[in-house]
């Protein structure tokens, strides 16, 4: 491996979403329609809360799958929290020396100057015990204006090496959403504070259906003519008619 990871391993609770500890809950959106409408299956939703986006565009919230299992990667502690001068600002009793140090430390760890980002993120691993895939979960579509038709970004579907696991692994791309909420709640005169989450996507393959009626064979009428031909018996009356 290329780092030395803290490596919490759980077993997924579908039923109860929640009780998966704190750094995520799962829930699954089903009947999803899939491959231009013409499947349909039901997608695991991982849903991780994210403190910094900083952290997410540094790539510290990341996912994949491999065969049954989920990776989720996790930073220790948001980005931002490294930024000592804005940490300390305007504090007069507290001594900062310590936490300037310790940010320089991780920032030139972060940035390749001392590589060691197992110091930076966690890994939890996520037995699923079902089997799952990133085929469709990582599709985007759009709706275009008009009656143009939805366009439609499909994802690599060759396995990426992923080092935190150290061997072929299907990444899944993150959805990101932000909702607002008031500081003081139900108070509408009072600021309003981002809440953010990224949403990981995956296939449960066993739920992947076809939605297309069979198609009957065709009728070949010649083919029955023949053989009620073939089996037809003729009566000949007096006069050979």
């Amino acid at each position: 491996m290329k780092n030395n990871y803290n490596v919490t391993k759980v077993v997924l609770d579908t039923k109860y979403g929640e009780n998966n500890g704190r750094d995520f809950f799962y829930h699954e959106e089903k009947q999803v329609k899939i491959d231009s409408d013409s499947k349909h299956c039901t997608f695991g939703v991982l849903t991780v809360p994210m403190a910094d986006p900083c952290d997410y565009d540094a790539k510290r919230y990341e996912c994949c799958v491999m065969g049954s299992e989920v990776f989720l990667k996790l930073p220790k502690l948001p980005w931002s929290l490294l930024n000592t001068n804005a940490l300390y600002a305007g504090e007069n009793v507290f001594n900062s020396t310590d936490h300037s140090a310790l940010s320089t430390r991780l920032k030139n760890q972060a940035g390749g100057t001392k590589p060691n980002e197992a110091a930076l993120v966690d890994i939890i691993k996520i037995e699923t015990r079902m089997d799952i895939s990133n085929a469709w979960g990582n599709k985007i579509v759009k709706r275009q204006a008009g009656n143009r038709p939805p366009l439609t970004v499909f994802p690599p579907k060759d396995p990426k090496f992923v080092d935190y696991i150290d061997q072929p692994a299907h990444k899944l791309k993150g959805n990101f959403k932000t909702v607002y909420t008031y500081m003081v709640p139900g108070d509408a005169t009072s600021d309003l504070i981002p809440v953010s989450a990224v949403l990981f996507r995956f296939v449960l393959t066993d739920t992947i259906e076809d939605l297309r009626p069979d198609i009957k064979d065709v009728t070949d009428t010649m083919a029955d003519l023949e053989l009620a031909q073939r089996n037809k018996k003729f009566i000949e009356d007096d006069d050979g008619l």
